[in-house]
């Protein structure tokens, strides 16, 4: 009995310990099919997670090879599937810059780690996009490379937004400063006009006065046509900043760029060669001859300099063009263009080019790439352009020359240019008539009256705005035309106006002013202004404008 029971105990013994083994057995294999479980449900959740992902995730072999890509990478880089993704060559075909793709295959590998690099990839369309990608590198237990995944986030209309407002804010920027440079230059212009005044008005005066044998004649005609030339000279000033005052016609810009053909010759080196494509019966566009001879010679002289000493070939050309916005979003110059039709003239060159920081520059006023002292050039071509509506597009490369091509509205306000021939004073001419002349300057009212009362004129003259109305009140009566200046200290030309409108509602008002722009003519003359004087003015523009208001003036007071 005692060997039987001892055999039993360790039977039953045997059975517990396989029991326990069992029940671990069961154990464990529960735990294993709960880590099974939970493993399919993760790789669940990190699929799901991947494959609604609105960013574009993606897995490469240790050679670079795409080797998963979720649904929205697919559509960032424009393939039909996955697989023809993972098809692709990933150097040649999605980046723009394959040497970019292999530093940044090596930074990664160094690093481990990359965080929102920015770079340049291609779309199956060729379409160029712009990436944040964000990677990390695969180790296997060894630490050896497997691979790499990475996100990748697509900021091209980011980017596209910012490159917008950092050229609105360069257009506001240049705005700002052209309009600093036209309240500068309106400024000089008008003390140097009423400067010029004095010494335009009192070389006329004493023309009428010398005899024609008199040996001094010579030396005042220099001294009148040296003014004339200082008044050209602020009125290019004005022109620079966009704002001058234009005597405008109907222009043929083919014919404009064939009668200077000569000129443009002698004013370029032996060794360039100027090549004329000049359209024929273009539509004649309303601009100031003048201005555009300027910008021809100025475009053709820049394009010559740019040739330098070896020489080369300058081609000056003529045409019409429809102008769309696309085509006028590329102009450096003429902001605000409307779309229709064009004249244009083109002028190209074969010299050293220009990058697109030296193009971004190149029409500002205190900008040049040549020695000091040459003038304001292309300025001067921005400023005429912008005074007639225009727009400029620009095309350069390094060592492939430049075009330069200036477009010109066919359809604009019109005005008549008076004659600059000297003329002869009928004392008659007044017929004792009354002028209350104002202006703050002595120069301009001493010959301003001398001019009047040569011509026969009888003339009060006022220092400003309050004196003008208290002269004014005195002789109202006696008044027949009242010459105002503009500018004035105290009392303005425009409150003196609207003051004497409620004195008489009859008696005409001239504006005048040294500072002058395009649109102040219309401006004032639509506010019941009788005309408008751009001073320094010669003889006849003084006396024939108030002779005219004076007459019209009897005329209705007599009917």
């Amino acid at each position: 009995m005692g060997d039987s029971a001892k055999s039993k105990d360790q039977l039953l013994q045997e059975l517990r310990k396989l029991e326990e083994e069992l029940a671990l057995a069961r154990a464990q294999a529960e735990t294993h099919r709960a880590t099974e479980a939970a493993l399919r449900e993760s790789e669940e959740k990190y699929r799901s997670l991947v494959e609604n992902a609105t960013e574009g995730v993606y897995q490469t072999s240790a050679d670079g090879k795409i080797v998963a890509a979720n649904p929205a990478l697919v559509k960032m880089l424009g393939y039909d599937s996955e697989d023809e993704l993972r098809a692709v060559n990933v150097a040649e075909d999605l980046y723009v810059s394959p040497p970019v793709r292999s530093q940044f295959a090596r930074d990664l590998k160094e690093a481990g780690e990359l965080r929102e690099m920015e770079l340049e990839l291609k779309r199956k369309d060729g379409e160029q996009i712009t990436v944040l990608d964000s990677a990390r590198v695969s180790l296997d237990d060894q630490g050896e490379v497997l691979g790499f995944w990475g996100v990748l986030t697509d900021i091209s209309s980011r980017k596209r937004s910012e490159e917008e407002r950092r050229r609105l804010d360069s257009r506001v920027r240049d705005a700002q400063k052209l309009e600093s440079l036209s309240v500068l230059a309106g400024g000089v212009a008008h003390d140097f006009n009423n400067l010029l005044m004095g010494v335009l008005g009192n070389a006329e005066l004493a023309l009428v006065d010398l005899p024609l044998a008199s040996p001094v004649r010579d030396s005042v005609e220099k001294i009148r046509a040296a003014a004339l030339r200082a008044a050209d000279l602020a009125r290019q000033m004005l022109a620079y900043s966009g704002r001058g005052s234009f005597v405008v016609g109907n222009v043929d810009l083919s014919n404009v760029v064939s009668e200077m053909q000569q000129l443009l010759r002698s004013s370029s080196s032996p060794d360039t060669l100027i090549e004329y494509h000049l359209s024929q019966g273009m539509q004649a566009v309303p601009a100031d001859v003048t201005q555009v001879r300027q910008v021809v010679l100025n475009l053709v002289s820049n394009a010559c300099e740019a040739l330098g000493e070896s020489g080369g070939i300058v081609d000056v050309s003529t045409g019409m063009m429809d102008a769309d916005d696309k085509s006028l979003s590329q102009a450096i110059i003429g902001e605000g263009c409307a779309e229709g039709a064009y004249a244009f003239i083109e002028v190209v060159d074969t010299g050293v080019g220009m990058d697109q920081e030296t193009v971004s520059k190149m029409f500002d006023p205190f900008f040049t790439t040549k020695f000091t002292g040459r003038g304001l050039g292309l300025a001067a071509v921005s400023g005429i352009v912008r005074g007639h509506g225009g727009a400029i597009i620009v095309s350069s490369s390094i060592h492939k020359g430049t075009a330069i091509r200036v477009l010109f509205p066919t359809s604009r306000d019109t005005k008549r240019r008076q004659s600059d021939a000297f003329p002869e004073i009928d004392p008659d001419t007044g017929a004792g008539k009354v002028v209350l002349l104002v202006d703050d300057d002595p120069s301009v009212l001493d010959v301003g009256s001398r001019i009047l009362k040569r011509a026969g004129f009888r003339v009060i003259t006022a220092t400003d705005g309050h004196d003008a109305l208290h002269a004014f009140r005195e002789r109202s009566t006696d008044v027949d035309c009242v010459l105002l200046d503009l500018t004035m200290p105290g009392m303005g030309g425009e409150d003196a106006f609207e003051e004497l409108r409620k004195l008489s509602e009859s008696v005409p008002v001239i504006l005048g002013s040294g500072y002058f722009h395009s649109d102040l003519r219309t401006q004032f003359e639509d506010r019941g202004f009788a005309a408008v004087l751009h001073n320094p003015y010669m003889l006849d523009h003084l006396i024939v404008p108030v002779a005219r208001v004076v007459k019209s003036r009897d005329k209705k007071s007599t009917s």
